[in-house]
Parts: structure tokens; sequence; C-alpha cells
């Protein structure tokens, strides 16, 4: 049987016949709320969250790759290590949610909470803590750190080595960071 709960243990829905990532689909087209979901740790990959409102859920680890979520709205949630590989944000309104240690793998930000900027053949993809670049998720800190010879892949050592300074330069811009 499959449950979904929010995260005070009040029962959403359940259905014996469907599994967690397909209850999640059946509320979002049968209009059901999930705000304060507890959607942790699922998979819900390739879902269709366009045109939702969602509250306070909590997205902590769940697998969120290639989802759609135009003219979608996240209000306070919480996307603590989950997976954003291949999503396209520019349509997406995120409010005051969470993004520590999130996979940003070729995702394209709302470029308010997650910003996005095309170098190459590489997606370059950041928070304000947590950095992407290509299949490569460090701390930006991390980051900063990182010189070309830390870097294995010819393709990305050279691009490491020839955008660095510029691709710092735009997160500290996009981020208001100030330099004495």
């Amino acid at each position: 049987m499959s449950i979904l709960k929010r995260l005070d243990e009040t029962i959403i829905i359940e259905d014996d016949r469907k599994s967690e990532k397909e209850l999640v689909e059946h509320c979002i087209l049968e209009g059901i709320s999930l705000n304060d979901a507890n959607l942790e740790n699922l998979n819900l990959s390739g879902l269709d969250f366009d045109n939702v409102f969602i509250n306070g859920a909590s997205f902590k680890n769940a697998n969120l790759n290639d989802i759609s979520s135009k003219n979608a709205s996240f209000i306070d949630c919480d996307f603590s290590g989950a997976s954003f590989h291949f999503c396209n944000f520019l349509r997406t309104e995120f409010e005051n949610c969470i993004f520590e240690n999130v996979n940003l793998r070729d995702c394209i930000g709302d470029m308010k909470n997650i910003f996005s900027v095309v170098l190459d053949t590489y997606v370059m993809s950041f928070t304000k803590t947590i950095m992407n670049l290509g299949c490569d998720s460090k701390s930006i800190e991390d980051w900063r750190k990182t010189t070309a010879d830390d870097i294995e892949d010819d393709e990305q050592k050279w691009l490491w080595d020839y955008y660095k300074e510029l691709i710092f330069e735009i997160i500290d811009k996009r981020l208001g960071v100030k330099h004495d």
C-alpha cells in the first residue's frame, strides 16, 4: 500500500494499487493539495508539476530529474539533497526554499534562486552555496579552491583554466559578493 503523508503525519491519500510517484501525480491532476507534504526520498522524475502551488513541502533527497514545472510555485519548500538533472525552471517560482546540497546537472535555473550559464558545451548552474559544472557538483568554496590540475577530464580542465575567473566574477555579481 502506498501512502502520502503530510509532515505532521496526517494522511493525504493512500491507495494499494498505486506507487507513491503515481499518488503524487494523481494529487496534481486532481487538484489535491500537497501543501506540507512529506515527499522525501521519492523518485518523482519526469512528473508534470505545471501550474501547481505547493507550500511547505519537504522534497529532501527527492529525485526531481527532468520534471516540468511551468507556472509552478514552490513556497517554503525544502529541496535539500534533491536532484534536478535536465530541468528548466525559467517559468517556476521558488520563494523561501532551501537548496542545500542539490544536484543541478544541466539545469536551467529560475535566475533568482538557481542560476545558470552556458560555457562552451557545459552548463554551469549554481545556488548560494552549490555549483554544478557538467557532471561535477561541489560547494562554491570547494570550486574556488579547485585548480585545473585537480580536474581529470581534458575538456573540462581546459574550460576551467580558461573560464575560472569569469565564472567567479559571474557568481559573485549574481550573489552580491563584494571584494575589497
